[in-house]
């Protein structure tokens, strides 16, 4: 009976969509990791016209960064692929490869579709064993969570996966933290410093930065003048955002390379979010006169919050 579990972080700094967290719990499981994410998640983009899901950090899919190798089977090269999908996966784990695919989770335990109704979703499999005949996966349960779980060989060859992202962590890199790197990145979000333009991310339409987070705070306070629910996973892309905001700036603070004040006003901001989230989710299940003027108070405080700079 054959067994491999790679390693991966059940905790990652950023679980607010699965190519984010999938990612980021994967380089996070060495040394270097945490550098790497400092050093790249600090933009954020937005296309207001195309929708709230739109807000996202502003970089390539994180699957085709450098940290990555990266092998692709598209769904029609999957049809006809003869070897069982369940073979493949153990294979490539065998060979230390993470796998990252989309999968219908009628047939995937703990997921909100669970014998309900067909979803197409994604999952990360890092590991199987012969002995339990199980994946062991990474995705969002029932409740939204972030979590990891398994599935039988069984039910992951019944949900289908229609295309697989085969990942390989790089060994032969290391990554240390770039203040100057980080700083002109700052200077772009606070639109001190011209903006280098993502080539997956068409000019159309586009807004990053402060202009990016106005444009969220004008969805959502649309929405609760209109007495709408507004989606909070774009809120949760923020907070996710000045926690690493908060965090990165701890971390450069300590290696001398950050003011204390910005420290403090990396902090300030976090908490500012937090309240925001957590505001925006009693609005969405209450929705009373408090709730919306509470959370349009909220929304006025972050119209042209700019990053503080490290110095």
């Amino acid at each position: 009976m054959r067994m491999k579990i790679l390693e991966i972080n059940t905790n990652p700094p950023v679980t607010t969509y699965n190519h984010h967290a999938f990612g980021t719990g994967i380089i996070t499981t060495v040394w270097w990791g945490m550098n790497w994410v400092y050093n790249n998640y600090i933009l954020l983009g937005f296309y207001p016209d195309e929708g709230p899901l739109t807000f996202d950090f502003y970089m390539d899919y994180i699957y085709c960064q450098p940290v990555f190798e990266r092998e692709y089977l598209s769904d029609s090269i999957m049809a006809y692929v003869s070897e069982k999908p369940e073979r493949i996966a153990k294979e490539q784990l065998e060979a230390g490869k993470y796998l990252e695919c989309c999968v219908d989770e009628y047939f995937i335990p703990g997921r909100e579709p669970y014998r309900t109704y067909h979803f197409q979703h994604n999952i990360l499999l890092y590991g199987y064993d012969d002995g339990k005949k199980v994946f062991y996966t990474a995705g969002y349960d029932e409740t939204g969570k972030y979590t990891t779980g398994m599935v039988t060989y069984k039910e992951f060859r019944d949900s289908g996966p229609n295309y697989l992202n085969i990942l390989r962590l790089r060994s032969d890199l290391d990554f240390e933290i770039y203040p100057e790197y980080i700083q002109r990145q700052i200077m772009q979000y606070n639109g001190e410093a011209p903006l280098e333009p993502v080539g997956s991310y068409p000019a159309k339409g586009r807004k990053t930065g402060t202009d990016a987070v106005n444009a969220l705070m004008g969805y959502i306070r649309e929405c609760v003048l209109q007495g709408l629910p507004t989606d909070q996973r774009p809120v949760s892309i923020l907070f996710n955002h000045r926690k690493l905001m908060n965090d990165r700036m701890k971390c450069l603070n300590e290696k001398g390379m950050a003011e204390k004040y910005a420290v403090d006003e990396a902090s300030e901001q976090m908490k500012l979010c937090e309240m925001l989230k957590n505001r925006q989710l009693i609005y969405n299940i209450r929705g009373n006169d408090r709730d919306r003027s509470a959370l349009l108070e909220l929304t006025d405080s972050f119209m042209d919050l700019k990053l503080p700079n490290l110095r």
